[in-house]
């Protein structure tokens, strides 16, 4: 008896193990669908990007240097002109230094009552008081020679004397001059290497280059620079551009004045409207792709109502999505556009060019031919019609005759 009540109880476990399979295998697969619809078809030309501020510039070192000041840091607002960061130079430095202490030293020589003019005209006064003085004592011999009171060898003597001491007191009065030229020329000298000097340090104050804030700042004080590195970057983020790289493949097609649908990091529920204003000219031969720049149409800016100059603030688009200075983008550039076509959502095609129709609950995989593609939609040029209902996720997991519960995906903007 035991026995046929384990059996029963094992059959048991079994039939609901059974159903429970089936259940699992048969029950519908749950999947977001969208529908086809008439429309406008677009064809654009796929770019990367960021958003920048298009007034902007990076600030470098003209020479190598030591950061010693920083003024201004990120988010600062600044005006056209205003000191950001001072550098420094060691070597420089000594050499001002030595510069203005010979310059100190000279100076101090040459002004007026200074120990070394005092002395040089002490010397030369007692220069030419002893020459004067032995021209006294000739000329009071002089009459006695013609009284026979004194031989003739003794006036020589004296008149030889004189003529000594005149010529020392002439040579200590060159020797001053000479010696004052010397400073002079030293002088000269002097305030012309401390004004090279001083104008080589005007260099070392970076300032602002344009009006705008302190979208980065990449040094600190006490570190050793280079001319090839960035310190700081400035920029107007009153208004904001997306600057992209076309593929060279691409560019042909591409003209100022596009329609361009932009898609921002963190946001794939909507597209933000744009326009190509700029190509530039020239490729970049490493990545073989042209400069595209791109406006927004709808873009506003809303300033800080606690900034003194209205630079800061934010930028917005329709629906209060914020742009910031560096922000990814992906930019679908309209290079054609079909209206009343026929399309359905670009996440329903899959790598083998077919689509999962959805009718009565049940999913059947069909061949498209595709015509215009953009971000969200593509054309149907054959296969599909107009009210039909699509899968759009779970593709890989979908196959002919699957039974299938709909659920309407969100549309996304375009």
């Amino acid at each position: 008896m035991k026995r046929l009540a384990v059996l029963a109880a094992f059959a048991l476990i079994l039939a609901a193990g059974g159903a429970a399979l089936l259940y699992n295998v048969f029950k519908p697969a749950r999947v977001a669908t969208g529908s086809v619809r008439r429309g406008p078809a677009v064809a654009t030309v796929f770019a990367t990007g960021s958003v920048e501020a298009r007034l902007r510039r990076t600030l470098r070192p003209p020479r190598p240097g030591i950061v010693a000041e920083i003024f201004a840091r990120e988010w600062a607002e600044v005006k056209q002109g205003a000191p950001l960061l001072r550098l420094r130079d060691s070597a420089r430095d000594i050499r001002r230094e030595r510069a203005q202490a010979e310059l100190d030293l000279v100076n101090g020589n040459l002004a007026e009552g200074s120990a070394f003019r005092t002395a040089a005209a002490a010397r030369v006064a007692e220069a030419k008081e002893n020459a004067d003085q032995a021209l006294r004592e000739v000329e009071r011999n002089r009459p006695l020679l013609a009284e026979g009171a004194i031989q003739k060898s003794v006036l020589d003597e004296l008149e030889s004397r004189a003529r000594a001491l005149a010529e020392r007191a002439r040579q200590a009065s060159e020797d001053v001059q000479a010696t004052l030229a010397e400073w002079e020329s030293r002088r000269r000298k002097g305030q012309a290497e401390l004004d090279t000097i001083l104008a080589a340090e005007k260099d070392d104050i970076l300032t602002a280059p344009v009006d705008g804030i302190v979208l980065s700042l990449q040094a600190e004080i006490g570190e050793s620079v280079g001319p090839e590195r960035d310190l700081m970057k400035v920029g107007d983020i009153r208004d904001l551009i997306v600057e992209s790289d076309v593929d060279e493949d691409d560019i042909a097609r591409v003209r100022p004045g596009l329609e361009v649908i932009v898609r921002l990091a963190g946001d794939d529920e909507a597209a933000a409207k744009g326009e190509v204003y700029e190509v530039l000219p020239d490729a970049d031969r490493g990545t073989k792709s042209f400069k595209v720049k791109v406006r927004f149409r709808e873009a506003k800016f809303v300033p800080d109502p606690k900034s003194p100059t209205g630079l800061s603030g934010r930028s917005e688009l329709p629906g209060g999505l914020g742009l910031y200075s560096g922000m990814s983008a992906e930019l679908g550039i309209v290079v054609a556009r079909r209206e009343g076509a026929l399309v359905f959502p670009r996440p329903a095609l899959t790598n083998r060019g077919t689509v999962f129709l959805v009718r009565d609950g049940v999913a059947s995989e069909v061949s498209v031919r595709v015509g215009i593609r953009s971000f969200d939609a593509c054309e149907a040029l054959e296969g599909l019609q107009e009210g039909d209902v699509v899968a759009v996720d779970g593709l890989s997991r979908l196959k002919t005759g699957q039974r299938v519960r709909a659920a309407e995906a969100p549309e996304r903007g375009r």
